[in-house]
């Protein structure tokens, strides 16, 4: 029996369509005509011809759909957020579960931003790299000692830490949703992006 009371508060809206179709068009415009090129090139260039062809297009396969498959998966990174047991905020699945006691939040915010990627592909000694935008909550919450006191920072204020979850490549319109449903379920203020550090 599950002891934790849990419901799902919010759940992330994943065109399955538009996925199935990149999937559809790496197979159509890459994998169909490779298939045809490595025939035509065993036809008249024999087993070498087929081996160069197998290992230049693999390796360049290997990097176009797994570009294809990881863009995929960011849609469906961290599905949905649930409450549980009224007051404690989870997002992610099994070993990458992320809780937040919603209790202790002095303040917190929505903003949009960008994160910079990066993806070194060994093999062939080449990265990409480039920015996705984001969608981003982040929770203020006091900075606590080891006796259980706020600590206090140099400047003599309160010290606190920030806690930041994202979705990247959501729009604006879902996030502003995410902060109508977490609203009734935050006592501290919703501060501008730029007051989140005060």
């Amino acid at each position: 029996m599950n002891e934790r009371a849990e419901t799902v508060i919010w759940t992330r809206r994943v065109d399955e369509a538009a996925a199935k179709e990149r999937n559809q068009k790496f197979l159509r415009f890459y994998v169909a005509p490779v298939i045809a090129t490595i025939i035509i090139g065993g036809a008249f260039g024999g087993i070498g011809a087929v081996l160069g062809l197998l290992i230049l297009f693999g390796l360049f396969g290997l990097l176009l759909g797994g570009w294809v498959f990881f863009n995929n998966v960011q849609y469906r990174q961290n599905p949905e957020l649930r409450l549980r047991d009224g007051s404690t905020l989870a997002i992610g699945k099994h070993q990458t579960e992320r809780t937040f006691d919603l209790s202790a939040v002095e303040s917190w915010t929505t903003k949009m931003g960008t994160l910079r990627t990066s993806t070194y592909v060994p093999s062939i000694s080449w990265s990409v790299s480039g920015t996705s935008p984001t969608a981003e909550v982040l929770l203020r919450f006091p900075e606590l000692t080891e006796t259980g006191e706020v600590g206090v920072r140099a400047d003599g204020g309160r010290a606190h830490r920030i806690e930041a979850f994202f979705w990247l490549k959501m729009p604006e319109s879902e996030l502003d949703e995410v902060r109508e449903v977490l609203a009734p379920h935050i006592d501290a203020p919703w501060v501008d992006p730029d007051r989140i550090t005060d």
